[in-house]
């Protein structure tokens, strides 16, 4: 949770999402025509319908794979190998996403790698979250859990404290924060990059534990092997046996996924309000 938390709060809620939107990706002759000026509002939504296109896409990705990947992981004895495998590609996105320079060419490069380190950390999700069972017994698993919840909402302000005073703040300076970084367009916006950078780093020093401390879930014979489509057919029958005998939990469930998803929507501001239709990320493939 520490980890993740460097990518929902720096790239997906605060920091990169953000700057995307921003008039660094306008044609700066249009930007100077003004913020009600038709060609700039027509720019702008433009630039809004590329960011939220891609992030739909990516929403709609992550709901068609997170529940079928879940299952078929387990038994597997692959849980952790997963989670690195997603969880290392991510932050490699992270940090391709420093080289978006603060330019309207570089808008599409850095809507599509928005949109793949989001299906790329939600999967990882899934398999972060079944780990659950492997360090918490059912006397102490809502403890774990809510721990490792509220460690991350704690660890995104930290992170974005220590970004603010490194980077982003201006304390007159001749740049953002304490290391003067250029935060300006023609200084190639470095302290939205440096911040990017961090957060990359941020994520793998936090993901080494888990790696390194949580043994791999051992590989069960007694779980059948299934396919992409068997597991579709396997979650249709535990939501249906949901309905039959436990209706509150299933209720509880669904309930969750639109509060979590329209709190993202309202969360990324317009470009989000395009999701928030959409179940998507760790509750699609089995939330805590």
């Amino acid at each position: 949770d520490v980890g993740d938390s460097a990518f929902q709060a720096i790239i997906v809620t605060f920091v990169f999402m953000t700057y995307l939107a921003s008039d660094h990706f306008i044609d700066p002759a249009i930007v100077a025509l003004g913020d009600e000026h038709p060609e700039y509002l027509r720019a702008q939504a433009g630039s809004q319908q590329v960011i939220s296109g891609l992030d739909t896409i990516a929403a709609v990705v992550v709901a068609v794979l997170a529940p079928a990947l879940g299952r078929t992981t387990d038994g597997s004895g692959r849980r952790k190998r997963m989670l690195a495998v997603f969880s290392l590609i991510t932050i490699a996105v992270m940090l391709g996403m420093f080289f978006v320079a603060p330019e309207q060419s570089f808008l599409l490069l850095g809507a599509i790698l928005l949109a793949v380190g989001i299906v790329l950390s939600s999967l990882a999700s899934v398999n972060y979250i079944s780990m659950l069972a492997q360090v918490a017994t059912e006397k102490n698993v809502g403890r774990v859990s809510g721990t490792g919840w509220g460690m991350g909402y704690l660890a995104s302000i930290a992170l974005l404290l220590i970004a603010l005073v490194l980077f982003i703040q201006d304390f007159g300076l001749g740049g953002g924060g304490v290391l003067g970084v250029p935060d300006t367009q023609e200084g190639g916006a470095l302290d939205v990059r440096f911040t990017v950078l961090l957060a990359a780093v941020w994520f793998l020093a936090f993901l080494i534990p888990i790696l390194r401390r949580v043994p791999e879930s051992p590989k069960r014979d007694d779980v059948p092997r299934v396919g992409f489509l068997q597991s579709y057919r396997e979650l249709w029958r535990t939501v249906k046996q949901l309905w039959r005998h436990d209706r509150p939990l299933l209720q509880f469930l669904l309930a969750s996924a639109v509060f979590r998803d329209g709190l993202a929507g309202v969360a990324l501001g317009p470009q989000g309000l395009a999701e928030t239709s959409l179940v998507v990320g760790d509750q699609a493939g089995g939330g805590r």
